[in-house]
C-alpha cells in the first residue's frame, strides 16, 4: 500500500511539473508571437539646431526612425525641453516648404526642405517595414520662457523628442541643448 501511494503521488507531482513546464513554453511562444508583431523603433539624429521662425524660436530635427519590428506606424510626435529642472512642452511645427535647413559657419551647402523630407508625415501616411527606416525633418515651436532659463543651449539643458507607435509604447531620444547649433537666417520666413 505505502508503495502504491509514494508511486501515486510521484505520478501526481510528475503530471503537474510536467504541466507547467508546457505552460510555461506556451507562455513564451505567446510572447515571442505577441513580440514579433510589435513594432520596435529607435530614434537617431543627425542634426539639431535652434533657430528662429519669425517672431519665435523653433526647434528642427533631422532624424532616422528604424524599427526592428513588425510594420507600424510612428505617430504622436512631441517635444518638450527640461532647464534648469523644469520641463517646457514644445509644439509640434509644419517646416515651410523652401526653408533653409543646414546651419550657416558648417561646411555644408544650405539645404532647402522639400516637402517629402516631413519626417511626421513619412513616419504616419506609411507604415516604416521590418529592418526599415525612415528620415527626414521634425520641428518644434519653443513656448516663451522666463529670463531665467534664457539662453537655452547650455550644457545641462536638453530636448527630449519622442513619438508612439500604435499600440501607444513611446520611443524618445534626448538631445544636449548645448551641443545643438544655433543659428540665424533671419526672419525665417526664406
Amino acid at each position: 500500500f505505502l508503495g502504491g501511494l509514494i508511486f501515486a503521488s510521484f505520478g501526481a507531482w510528475q503530471d503537474v511539473y510536467l504541466a507547467k513546464l508546457q505552460a510555461a513554453q506556451t507562455i513564451r511562444a505567446l510572447r515571442q508571437q505577441l513580440d514579433d508583431r510589435q513594432p520596435r523603433f529607435r530614434l537617431d539624429y543627425q542634426t539639431a539646431q535652434v533657430r528662429q521662425i519669425g517672431p519665435e524660436w523653433g526647434l528642427f530635427v533631422e532624424m532616422e526612425v528604424t524599427n526592428s519590428g513588425a510594420p507600424s506606424i510612428c505617430e504622436y510626435w512631441a517635444a518638450e525641453l527640461i532647464a534648469s529642472g523644469r520641463a517646457f512642452s514644445l509644439q509640434k511645427q509644419a517646416i515651410p516648404e523652401g526653408m533653409p535647413l543646414v546651419p550657416v559657419g558648417r561646411n555644408e551647402a544650405v539645404r532647402y526642405h522639400r516637402d517629402q523630407d516631413n519626417l511626421t508625415r513619412n513616419t504616419t501616411k506609411q507604415p516604416i517595414e521590418r529592418n526599415g527606416q525612415a528620415a527626414g525633418w521634425v520641428a518644434f515651436l519653443i513656448p516663451p520662457l522666463p529670463e531665467e532659463i534664457l539662453p537655452i543651449n547650455v550644457a545641462g539643458n536638453r530636448f527630449l523628442v519622442a513619438c508612439k507607435d500604435p499600440t501607444g509604447r513611446e520611443y524618445a531620444i534626448a538631445l544636449d541643448a548645448g551641443r545643438i547649433t544655433r543659428t540665424d537666417f533671419g526672419s525665417g520666413n526664406n
